[in-house]
């Protein structure tokens, strides 16, 4: 669900095979979003494989912000800045059985005075540029994913 502590809005997303639980989010357009993403699945299915990944992107302006990867029986965090109101799917960007397109859900950034859709806020804007992120942020994310991958190295997965 989705909880809040001080000013930060804290998402809490399970993801299993094939879903996630909450499948809709909205938060305000200015918040500071927590989305905090836990792997729940289980060694089942077709492949009964007992290390699924799961993932959680948002596809267009969010998707460098919520690159999230998991492990089962991992919770991975992500943070940034509601900036552009509108609507953006996310998805599982890990292939993790027959069902994986079923993967996904829909961040509801919410604009001052209503509900996100596609004809209000700015998606029509974002939908036009041609990149989502400036060079500084690109860099932020790449040596981020490293230090992770670093921090991460060799350790177990937990929840």
């Amino acid at each position: 669900g989705i909880t809040k502590d001080g000013d930060v809005y804290v998402v809490r997303v399970k993801a299993f095979s094939y879903g996630y639980v909450p499948r809709f989010i909205h938060v305000p357009q200015g918040a500071k979003v927590r989305i905090i993403l836990t792997n729940i699945d289980k060694a089942a299915g077709l492949t009964k494989n007992p290390d699924v990944t799961m993932g959680l992107a948002a596809a267009g302006y969010y998707g460098p912000r919520t690159m999230l990867i998991g492990v089962r029986g991992m919770s991975i965090v992500g943070e940034f800045v509601a900036r552009k109101a509108g609507e953006f799917e996310f998805y599982c960007q890990h292939f993790c059985g027959p069902l994986h397109l079923e993967m996904r859900g829909t961040l509801f950034v919410d604009p001052k005075g209503g509900q996100a859709s596609l004809g209000v806020g700015d998606y029509d804007e974002i939908s036009r540029q041609e990149t989502m992120l400036d060079e500084s942020e690109h860099e932020w994310i790449v040596g981020t994913n490293k230090l992770m991958n670093t921090l991460n190295e060799g350790k177990e997965p937990t929840i």
